[in-house]
This record gives C-alpha cells, structure tokens and sequence, in this order.
C-alpha cells in the first residue's frame, strides 16, 4: 500500500502554490474531471519562483466548452491527470495551496489525486483569496475579474488556467503586503499545510518511502499555446509531414483498407484530431511514410473526382465535398480547383458509378462486424444510408434536442437508441469527443459524424 510522505526536518514550508482549474462542469461528485490546470509556485515571501501549465484529458465527454473554451480535439494529445499527479504533488508539498474560490479548485484536485491514489481523505489547507476578498476589499462582486479590476490587475485571458492563477497570484500578493490577511489567516493556515501528511506516494517499491519532497519525473505537458500551433501545422494535412519519408511500395490490400479507413473518417467532410491519429497509426502500423501518404491522398482525391464526373456534372456540393477533402488530405487547392473544371474523365476506376448516390445492400460489415450503412467506397460523396428500423445514436447534441432528433428519425422509421454494435452511426457535438459512447463507437468501428453536418450527410431509402 503506497505510504503517506512524511513531515520531518526537510518539510519546511516552501511557500504557496497558487493554482487554477478549469473542468468539465461543476461539481466532481457528478463525475466532472479537471481538463487544464495552472500553477505559480511562490517562495515564502510571496515572489514568483516558477509557473506551469498543461490541458489534460479528462477522458470524459467535454462539457463547459463555452466557458473555458476547451474543446475535445485540443485534450486529445494532452496528458490525463494521473501523468501529471507526481508533478503537481510536488509543487504542492511544502507550499500553502492559494486560490480564489479554494472550496472549488482544492475539492477538484483532491477528488483526481484521490481517484490516481495519491491523496488520503484529509482536507488539503488553503487560502481562498475569494475569501480575503470579501474581508478586506469589500466589493459588491468578490470575482476573480471584479478584484483585478479593483487592484488594476490586467487578465487578458480570463478562463485560462494558468491566467487566471496568474491573477490570483496577483491579488494574493496584494493581501500579503497591504493587510494583515498574514497574521489574522494565512499564518495558520501555513501552519495547518506544514502538518498536512494526506499525500501518498506512488506504487513504487523499488523507492524508499518516507521522503517528503521529491523531485518528479518531468510529465508531457500540453498548454493551450502548444495546441494552437499544432492545429496551425496540421492545416492543409500538415500531420502527417513528421512520418518517415519511406519510399517502399505499399501493397495493393493496404491500399484498399486505407482507403476504406479514409471513406469512413471523412464521412463528414472533417479531419478531427481523433481521426488523425487513426490515420497516422494505420501509416506506422504499415509502414507507409509522408511520401506514400502523400501519393495515397493523390489517388484517394482522383478516385473522388472521378466519381463526382460519373454523371457528367459537378453540382456545387461535390465540389464544396472535393475541396474539403483536398484541404484536409493535404492536397492543393488549386490543384483541386483545376480537377473540377470540365473535362473528360476516364471511368471504370474503383468506385466508378452512374449513380450519385449509393446504398449498401451487403450482408458484410465495411469497417467492423456489423454493417453500418456506409457505401463501399468514397464515403465523403456517398454520405450514410439508412433504412428502416436502422438504429442511431446521438451524443453531447447541442444543435438539436433528443426530442428533436427522435422525430426527424421517426419520420423515416430509424430509431434513436444507446449504442450498441447495431448501431448505424454515431452523431456526436464533438467527434473527437473522449466520452464512454464514442469510445465505444471508435471500438466497434461505428462512424462518427459532426451533428452539425449530420442531416447534410445521412440519406434515408422510405
């Protein structure tokens, strides 16, 4: 069993660790998860000695998006609490936790060291500067947005973790030096932190227990800034460019199932982070450098094109369906512009047809053990046929009600149902959404379309 660190010589207090916490929603005893933490370390005196930050994946569905405006793609490549629990154990240990509205950021961070078992159930000391606020500034509005204003504070990046913990240090800082919050609060708070013996180690026997601080092993952190950039080099199908550049020739089976793998995840027309990743796996998995992902694309977009001439006219759909495609596979648009001028087109290819749309009618599944309603090919110009008594499922809907969905479907006699390896597609808010069904739904290889798009794609055969 992990053991509790222990207070002796070396737990000298620190300082304070002034820290912010954005999360999926209000309250973690109804399961919500922090997705963003912020952290300034302080030295005893009040004076910044460090500051870290990182997005985290909640492994959850994202909620509170409008608030924190943190999205499900930008914490899919972000590290989940448990990697970064030893980091922030160790900014905590021998430091006063600091924040406004402490009752909230402390309960959180208490719940998630709890579920990676690396805090007993003893109340962590804090200093809740929401609290001082109310003491000394007597404002109408103790938030954290009214105190800066009140100190002149400049927070330019409300809702962003380390922003805001930031400007907690800020207003922190103010009482420090302008009251006497030390003595009447903080004091003894510090003292109550230099008693506190609620952190656990890690399952670590190789390691002798007992120390009371120590050094962590450096987690993958991901701030808001690094998604940014990322999401920049990703557009135009920028990620796949750090693959290997293999030139080796890929087998003709490959091809077909990347193919199918790409039909299946641009159903909606959109690239997420999730389905990147897919891709990006499939390449490693089979050897495929960027250069042979670049020419897979090339032969991808051809074979589209050529289905969209099959019937002599491009209707401005399909084109706006090609151009989405080209952008997201990383294909020029000119040279996407250009293949859609009129011109002859050869037929006969892969996913030739006379037919703009297509219906499959096999017994066999396409990307799993149950048929999902997706055409053989070209997924992006085909979108997903239902029939009657076809089961769908919805996740996070924003844009539409379940009432609304349930009866747009029952007009068509689909039902709306939990999922299930039956089910047709997935229609989610957010398709790189981490929740438990669309987790399920990548498990089962169900696709899973945007919502926002979802009525633009499905085709019903009553």
């Amino acid at each position: 069993m992990p053991g509790a660190f222990q207070n002796g010589k070396e737990a000298i207090m620190r300082g304070y660790a002034v820290v912010d916490v954005e999360t999926t929603g209000f309250s973690f005893k109804h399961g919500h998860r922090i997705v963003e933490i912020g952290v300034v370390e302080l030295d005893a005196s009040g004076a910044v000695e460090n500051t870290w930050e990182t997005l985290v994946n909640p492994q959850r569905h994202m909620d509170a998006t409008s608030t924190h405006h943190i999205t499900a793609a930008d914490v899919c490549g972000a590290p989940t609490f448990e990697h970064i629990a030893d980091k922030l154990v160790h900014s905590l240990t021998g430091r006063l936790l600091v924040a406004h509205n402490a009752p909230f950021d402390s309960g959180f961070i208490q719940s998630e060291l709890r579920r990676c078992g690396r805090a007993t159930e003893d109340s962590l000391p804090a200093i809740d500067t929401m609290a001082l606020a109310k003491q000394y500034l007597r404002l109408p509005s103790v938030k954290l947005a009214e105190c800066c204003k009140h100190l002149g504070i400049t927070n330019a990046r409300e809702h962003a973790a380390l922003a805001d913990a930031e400007a907690t240090t800020q207003v922190f800082q103010h009482f420090l030096s302008n009251t006497s919050a030390f003595e009447d609060t903080i004091q003894p708070q510090l003292a109550a932190a230099e008693a506190f013996n609620g952190f656990l180690q890690p399952e670590q026997p190789s390691q002798p227990a007992g120390q009371t601080i120590q050094q962590p092993n450096e987690p993958l952190l991901l701030s808001r800034a690094q998604t940014q950039q990322a999401r920049e080099a990703a557009h135009n199908g920028g990620w796949f460019a750090g693959l290997v550049d293999e030139r080796e020739p890929v087998a003709s089976s490959t091809v077909e199932n990347y193919f199918s793998l790409l039909d299946r995840v641009l159903l909606d027309r959109l690239l997420t982070t999730t389905e990147q990743d897919q891709l990006l796996t499939f390449a490693k998995d089979n050897n495929i450098g960027s250069q042979g992902l670049q020419d897979l694309h090339e032969e991808y977009l051809s074979q589209l094109l050529e289905l969209a001439w099959a019937d002599g006219v491009i209707t401005e759909e399909e084109r706006t369906i090609v151009l989405a495609v080209a952008r997201a596979l990383g294909i020029p648009s000119a040279a996407a512009e250009e293949a859609l001028q009129p011109q002859a087109v050869e037929t006969g290819g892969r996913h030739h047809s006379s037919s703009p749309v297509y219906e499959d009618t096999r017994e066999g599944a396409i990307y799993g053990t149950e048929d999902h309603g997706t055409d053989p090919g070209m997924g992006p110009l085909q979108g997903i046929v239902l029939r009657p008594g076809d089961r769908v499922t919805v996740t996070g809907a924003r844009a539409y009600s379940t009432s609304d969905w349930t009866h747009y479907f029952d007009a068509h006699g689909v039902v709306l149902a939990g999922l299930s390896k039956k089910t047709k597609v997935l229609i989610a808010a957010d398709p790189d959404s981490q929740s438990g069904k669309a987790q399920k739904a990548r498990a089962y290889g169900i696709p899973i379309v945007a919502e926002d798009v979802a009525r633009d794609i499905l085709r019903f055969t009553d």
